[in-house]
């Protein structure tokens, strides 16, 4: 099932689980901070640009493992990557990994 939300302000927080496939463009993303809480094999693709970024990733969970991370420009990243996880940040000013499992796959040197 695919479904589409409109909101009428830029969103802060975002939790997707259980297999959850999100896609975020520019406009949805909250120009200061972004909160993104992705498990369970949940992917979370996202573009533009954020002052903060807060992320944890869990069990499977990927954040913009198929674009790179191109085109998501945060200028600080804070992550929490645990088993499984997929993370590319290549547009990240500075990343701050607050914990890393040892399965997990983060890329930020693209």
């Amino acid at each position: 099932m695919r479904l589409l939300l409109t909101v009428d302000r830029p969103l802060r927080h975002v939790t997707a689980t259980t297999g959850a496939r999100v896609t975020l463009p520019p406009c949805a993303l909250d120009g200061e901070r972004l909160t993104l809480q992705v498990e369970s094999d949940a992917r979370i693709e996202l573009s533009g640009e954020t002052r903060r970024l807060e992320l944890t990733v869990e069990s499977g969970g990927a954040v913009n493992a198929l674009s790179g991370g191109r085109d998501l420009r945060p200028q600080q990243v804070e992550i929490s990557a645990g088993h499984g996880a997929r993370v590319a940040l290549c547009g990240a000013e500075a990343v701050v990994i607050l914990r890393r499992a040892a399965s997990a796959m983060l890329r930020t040197d693209c």
